[in-house]
């Protein structure tokens, strides 16, 4: 396997992980029993920085799921 073959399967292995790693917990944190409070955004938030979205995004998009739920 050639230096490039092997990175990108290597690259293609790791977003699968995210992706299910995301997947798994977003139904934990999604679940519609749940009440929106603050401890829902904080729990997805550190979710979206374990599945290796960063945490600029993840804040992003935590802080426009506060405005959209007011």
């Amino acid at each position: 396997m050639t230096f490039l073959a092997g990175l990108g399967a290597r690259f293609r292995e790791g977003l699968r992980r995210s992706q299910e790693y995301l997947a798994s917990g977003l139904g934990a944190v999604l679940d519609p029993e749940r009440p929106i409070d603050e401890a829902l955004y904080t729990e997805l938030e550190e979710l979206l920085i374990a599945a290796d979205l960063g945490a600029t995004l993840a804040g992003d998009f935590t802080n426009r799921a506060r405005e959209e739920a007011m």
